[in-house]
């Protein structure tokens, strides 16, 4: 008897255009056939317990009828499979924000029905028999869903609203895998022992048994079981208020809550323990074809700035490896944010280099800036189009050849005139658009003192001047380097500049 791993089920999609990676067990050595639509496409013979066996490329089709045959006689089947385009959308709450906590979402899930993009929640589980607790709501993870009114509304927004942008264009179906989980770190998602052989990564694992070392591990185990059994039992009210209710003040009435499940060192049943998410959620997608990842976050890892970069490129590293594939990700540069509960922005401009080296550094890697589409008071931005649309772009020009201006304004030079400061801007053809002001989007520092300026756009070009500078001086210029501000520089495809500092020579 057959038996194939939960994600390979009816009405799922399938990659298209690649090698198709099938696993599950079986009881018995045997050897099986398999069709598509009645074509065979391979015979294959399966070993006693563990199997996985790969199925030749396809092309985009709809409502496939997959069958596994021993002896001629159907042992099982796929039906309602579409091949497509796969995609995994990860990340920490921004990624993992459902539709109907979006500021569109409610428009979109009533007047939007469509077969062909489906989706696929990996369940959340951090440790061993976590899922088995029954403590958690799966009525939506584990299962291939339909966009439609009675589901979409339990879909990741970024995902959902990148998939119908890439349905739209490329008119084949589009399948997203969420796998994220709301506050996790990025060391949270890739194999622990990385971390560990990482003289500067190890930071994770060493915070993770400084933690340990203070907990009474057997007054834990009762105490998260006892939580779990609450949350549970009355609902997730307080979750659903942290992300559904735009907060537009520095304090809430939530506080009290985030303080209680978020004050002690973590300990071996939270999701953020180095390698934790990778064992308990990636191991179970890793090797299934997919096109590629759109990534939302970095805001946990905030303490650690200085080396995200590295992590998220080791990270991507360990998905490649997994995958057997060269995977392209797309991903999120941070929003602008002051405050929300007792979380700060204070590091976010430092994260947000981090994550711009990275794009830098890595192949196949490319960064969307949302610094239009922040909240000063809120930590999940509520209008998820902004990020989707940006990501789709990207993915449209660099993976489907699909002609379009994806690439956000971004300084290329700094020229130090005797008269003044010309700040030369990329990837902006037909010049820069400011509609309502710069909002002090420029800190300029000459000789270390911050100085007051005027300035003028000249079509690609933003011409600074001030009585206050002098062409033999050290000149520090920080754009739109700060926790929270309102970008409001634009190029003619309506994207927003991205943030960056710039020091001149002798600095």
């Amino acid at each position: 008897m057959l038996k194939l791993a939960e994600l390979f089920q009816n009405d799922m999609i399938l990659q298209r255009r690649k090698p198709v990676r099938i696993w599950g067990t079986s009881d018995s050595e045997v050897s099986v056939s398999v069709t598509i639509n009645n074509i065979g496409v391979g015979v294959f013979d399966l070993p006693t317990g563990d199997f996985s066996i790969e199925l030749p490329p396809q092309e985009a089709m709809e409502n496939a009828n997959i069958e596994f045959k021993i002896d001629g006689n159907r042992e099982l089947s796929l039906t309602g499979v579409d091949f497509g385009e796969i995609w995994i959308a990860g990340g920490q709450s921004n990624m993992e924000f459902y539709m109907r906590w979006d500021a569109n979402g409610q428009d979109f899930i009533a007047t939007h029905t469509d077969e062909h993009i489906r989706h696929y929640e990996v369940g959340r589980f951090c440790f061993e028999g976590h899922r088995q607790e029954g403590t958690k709501d799966v009525s939506h993870s584990f299962k291939w869903m339909k966009l439609g009114p009675d589901t979409t509304q339990y879909f990741s927004a970024v995902g959902t609203y990148f998939a119908h942008e890439l349905r739209d264009k490329l008119n084949i179906p589009i399948g997203i895998i969420a796998c994220n989980w709301c506050g996790s770190t990025a060391s949270a998602w890739l194999d622990r022992t990385i971390l560990e052989n990482d003289p500067d990564l190890r930071v994770y694992v060493d915070d993770y048994k400084k933690g340990l070392e203070q907990l009474d591990l057997s007054k834990y185990h009762d105490k998260m079981k006892a939580a779990r059994q609450k949350e549970f039992k009355k609902g997730p009210a307080d979750f659903e208020k942290l992300h559904g209710t735009l907060a537009t003040k520095p304090a809430s009435k939530l506080t009290k809550f985030v303080r209680s499940i978020g004050n002690q060192p973590l300990g071996p049943e939270e999701p953020n323990r180095p390698g934790c998410l990778y064992e308990y959620m990636i191991k179970e997608i890793a090797g299934f074809a997919c096109a590629g990842v759109i990534w939302y976050q970095g805001e946990t890892d905030a303490g650690h700035a200085d080396i995200y970069d590295k992590l998220f490129g080791a990270m991507i590293d360990n998905w490649r490896r997994d995958f057997k594939d060269e995977l392209p990700f797309f991903y999120v540069q941070l929003a602008p944010f002051e405050q929300w509960l007792n979380c700060y922005g204070n590091d976010f401009p430092k994260l947000r280099q981090a994550q711009a080296r990275a794009e830098k550094q890595l192949q196949n890697v490319y960064m969307v800036s949302i610094m239009d589409a922040g909240e000063r008071y809120d930590i999940h931005p509520k209008n998820k189009v902004v990020p989707a649309h940006r990501l789709a772009l990207k993915a449209l020009k660099y993976m489907y050849n699909v002609a379009v201006q994806c690439e956000e304004p971004e300084i290329e030079d700094v020229i130090f005139k005797p008269e003044a400061i010309e700040v030369v801007f990329k990837n902006a053809a037909g010049g820069l658009e400011c509609d309502y002001g710069f909002n002090e989007l420029f800190d300029i520092r000459v000789d270390g003192n911050l100085i007051s300026y005027n300035e003028k756009i000249v079509d690609n070009t933003i011409v600074i001047t001030s009585d206050e500078y002098k062409a033999d001086s050290k000149v520090e210029i920080a754009f739109a380097y700060r926790d929270y501000l309102k970008m409001d520089l634009y190029n003619r495809a309506g994207l927003a500049a991205r943030p960056m500092e710039w020091r001149s020579n002798g600095l």
